[in-house]
């Protein structure tokens, strides 16, 4: 098989965040302290989903150039967290993406492996920050989503594109890689309703194949993901032509929109949602220095 299982710690596996969450509650803001006296989350980037009952997660961050991530994964209604810096079950990642380039392992990774055992689906949000509100750009991976039947439209993800992100300027790059090779991953730009969003010119925002012209939204038609893999130890996770890649601007937005508007939503479906299996979520984004940004009310 040239798709394996990876980036699971087994040792980690039983850790449980088993609060039930509301997908409307959001941080008030990018900072958040770690209980237990653990790091600090400054100018953080915040992404929100939810996970179905009965499954283990690994959400791991990857500072690129020697970005340094610090990870919190939170119950935004209780502030319940697990936190994560320079985590050495993540330190043998290592890759190659169109937008990144190949990054080599590093012992800044950070990771946070949990499970949901309550009996609904539970949402999560994700903060990640530089180490002491440092900025560059860093890679979120999010391995245990599984599409299936009973998911509909798609599962839903959100990224707030805050004045940190903007003022990084790195666009939104979203891959959707299927980790079963019976998934043909397709991913949606949505508004706050999972109504799918149209570009000026009447086009609709998402990704089927990468590097289709008439199956994939923007700079993505123009890049093949073949010879992308991602890597952890002897395991590793090949892209093949049916995986998307979905390519946003941030440098336009207006940083002055506020915190609950200011997102960008996703599906993660299949292909005529014709076909089921696991997948990974990888996003590219970046953390600047909102200061330098005009107009920020934030």
């Amino acid at each position: 098989m040239k798709r394996l299982s990876l980036f699971f710690s087994a040792s980690l596996a039983g850790v449980v965040l088993a609060a039930a969450l509301p997908m409307s509650a959001a941080l008030a803001q990018t900072d958040f302290e770690c209980p237990n006296n653990g790091p600090s989350i400054i100018n953080g980037v915040e992404f929100q989903t939810n996970v179905r009952p009965g499954n283990t997660y690994a959400v791991t961050a990857i500072g690129l150039d020697g970005f340094d991530p610090v990870l919190a994964v939170i119950a935004p209604d209780s502030n319940e967290a697990l936190c994560s810096d320079d985590n050495p079950d993540a330190s043998q990642i290592s890759g190659f993406l169109p937008t990144t380039g190949e990054f080599d392992s590093s012992s800044l990774n950070s990771q946070v492996i949990f499970s949901n055992d309550s009996n609904d689906f539970m949402d999560i949000t994700i903060v990640v920050s530089g180490f002491g509100g440092s900025t560059g750009d860093f890679v979120l991976l999010f391995v245990g989503m599984h599409y299936t039947e009973a998911d509909g439209a798609g599962d839903p993800f959100r990224v707030y594109v805050e004045p940190n992100v903007i003022a990084q300027g790195t666009p939104l790059s979203t891959y959707v890689i299927g980790v079963d090779d019976s998934l043909d991953p397709k991913i949606t730009l949505v508004d706050s309703d999972d109504n799918p969003l149209s570009d000026g010119n009447g086009d609709e925002v998402y990704c089927d194949d990468a590097n289709s012209s008439s199956l994939c939204w923007g700079e993505g038609a123009d890049v093949a993901l073949q010879g992308s893999f991602l890597m952890d130890g002897s395991a590793m996770l090949v892209a093949d032509s049916l995986d998307s890649l979905l390519i946003l601007p941030v440098e336009d937005l207006d940083p002055s929109v506020p915190h609950e508007e200011s997102f960008y939503a996703f599906l993660v479906s299949s292909f005529a949602q014709n076909t089921t299996g696991e997948y990974l979520l990888a996003f590219h984004v970046g953390s600047g220095d909102p200061s330098t940004l005009q107009g920020s009310s934030k």
